[in-house]
């Protein structure tokens, strides 16, 4: 009863308030219906109109003016407009050819004003149709589906599988090696990590075999990447530490075939798998193979 009260007041001044969802309903087909040049005005955030929609009503005889309360209303609106939304402030025309047009809240009522005239006499240019509406919600659903496809795309590639692409474990190795240091390293940190020159001890290939259902072997690559790129140097989890003769706390290193230390890196925090390397004389690492913590000893 207050809004049909309010509704009478206001129309007497120029403009209609809709505040209920059956009078969202009704103007919703009033705009699709195109029978009439039609204004709908938003309120703000905190419920403060952009301007008095008695100015806009004054300013545009030619134009039923609507002020729409947000809340249900305005989601009951929206919902049956479809893709010609209006809100937070922004001002919609639907006018009597089938034609929509938008302002934003900041436009202010000059230009507002202005607008929608240029628009009525078809002297605005960028002005939206129904069939442009359609065209464009098919435009729309184009680039969702190239997005969709894009990202399988995408999502294929992260989760490629090199396993079995050459018959050589030590080549095989080596494009793994490759692959896991040009995709865990930023393009531009490359230059500053490169790879390491680095050759296979005598049964490496062996040991990484021997332990394969118990050690993934994207963990093991990653750890000889961390190794080969320096980035074990500044490691907490890889814990880098020279493997010692025994078990005695005084108990010296370990030295490889060269006569420099082997150095040893955790590989997984469970189970306690270490990769064991050391240094030849000119210079290359020499990864000696997989082996559990106490392996060796």
């Amino acid at each position: 009863m207050g809004e049909s009260i309010r509704q009478a007041r206001e129309s007497a001044r120029g403009y209609r308030f809709v505040a209920s969802v059956n009078g969202a309903a009704a103007l919703a087909g009033r705009c699709l219906r195109h029978a009439r040049n039609i204004a709908i005005v938003t309120r703000l955030d905190g419920s403060v109109w952009p301007f008095d929609p008695q100015r806009l009503a004054d300013a545009l005889p030619g134009v039923d003016v609507y002020a729409v309360e947000n809340g249900q209303a305005l989601d009951e609106l929206n919902r049956m407009l479809g893709y010609r939304l209006v809100y937070g402030g922004a001002t919609r025309l639907f006018t009597a050819d089938g034609r929509s047009r938008y302002w934003q809240r900041i436009v202010g009522l000059p230009r507002l004003i202005r607008g929608i005239d240029e628009c009525l006499h078809g002297r605005e240019r960028g002005e939206m149709s129904l069939r442009d509406g359609r065209r464009l919600e098919k435009r729309v659903a184009m680039l969702q589906a190239e997005r969709d496809r894009l990202r399988k795309r995408l999502k294929d590639a992260q989760t490629f599988d090199p396993a079995g692409l050459f018959e050589d474990p030590a080549e095989q190795l080596g494009f793994e090696i490759r692959l896991a240091w040009a995709r865990g390293v930023p393009a531009s940190a490359k230059t500053s990590r490169p790879l390491a020159a680095y050759r296979l001890g005598e049964g490496f290939i062996d040991s990484a075999g021997q332990y394969e259902a118990t050690v993934p072997r994207s963990l093991l690559v990653r750890a000889i990447v961390d190794v080969l790129d320096g980035a074990v140097a500044g490691s907490t989890k890889r814990r880098r530490h020279a493997l010692r003769e025994s078990l005695a706390s005084d108990a010296p290193p370990r030295l490889g075939q060269w006569g420099r230390p082997v150095m040893r890196v955790d590989v997984t925090k469970s189970h306690g798998f270490r990769l064991h390397y050391t240094t030849d004389n000119e210079g290359r690492i020499v990864l000696l193979g997989l082996h559990p913590h106490d392996e060796n000893l």
